[in-house]
């Protein structure tokens, strides 16, 4: 797992949310500057990053109180998906409000206890598993190959965000195909099994094009190869 990133320049808060979050065996990172917040967030990513939002601009630095804010913005550019708490002083409900239309998933106000601390970095990280867990399966469910979008769930087609109605053998036999650009697939492969013949692929095939023509007349992503069967050409690009 990804180390937890704090970014705080008290020393003593540091540790001991570092103390508290290694004791339940996560990787720790700390540091106490803005500078050294953007090095290290250059080559390094988080599973969660705890930022107050005062920091010193670097070791020895003028004090800045919005230094937090910058170190946020860096994260989400480089890591989008993660999710970053602000621990502050800075009870300012405007502040804590922009946060949160910013993206930021929690904003906690000094002092707090260090067990609830804990609980809710503990919490963020489990929602985010979750969260990313649930995209990853819906994304298998998905096929997207150059300008055509398949989703198995649904059985929806459409080529260049345009809808295409197919029967359930039409969606089977393109999404096998879609599934493996430029690999040629038999008859008895498009075939479902014994339940169509040659000419029945056939003619599949004509409606799939038939259908993916009437909303593109030059859809050509369907490639028959003599005697061996049909392949998707995943490289037809919208003109």
């Amino acid at each position: 797992m990804y180390p937890i990133l704090i970014v705080e320049d008290d020393v003593e808060a540091s540790n001991n949310y570092s103390l508290v979050l290694k004791d339940s065996g996560y990787s720790v990172v700390c540091v106490a500057n803005k500078q050294d917040a953007l090095a290290w967030l250059e080559d390094n990513e988080p599973v969660l990053a705890s930022i107050d939002l005062g920091l010193p601009e670097k070791e020895g630095g003028e004090y800045n109180e919005r230094a937090g804010w910058e170190v946020f913005r860096r994260l989400t550019e480089k890591h989008n998906k993660c999710p970053a708490m602000f621990v502050t002083s800075n009870t300012d409900q405007i502040d804590q409000i922009t946060a949160f239309r910013m993206g930021v998933w929690d904003y906690i106000t000094k002092p707090i206890d260090l067990l609830i601390y804990k609980e809710r970095v503990a919490r963020l990280i489990e929602i985010n598993k979750s969260r990313t867990s649930k995209q990853r399966e819906e994304n298998s469910t998905k096929v997207q190959a150059g300008l055509l979008s398949l989703d198995h769930n649904t059985a929806h087609a459409s080529w260049a965000g345009n809808n295409i109605k197919l029967t359930v053998a039409e969606f089977e036999i393109m999404a096998l195909l879609a599934n493996n650009p430029g690999k040629i697939y038999s008859y008895k492969e498009l075939k479902r099994g014994n339940v169509c013949e040659n000419q029945a692929v056939n003619r599949h095939i004509a409606n799939i094009k038939q259908k993916f023509k009437e909303v593109d007349p030059e859809f050509n992503a369907i490639e028959n190869v003599f005697s061996r069967g049909y392949r998707f050409i995943h490289g037809q690009q919208k003109k």
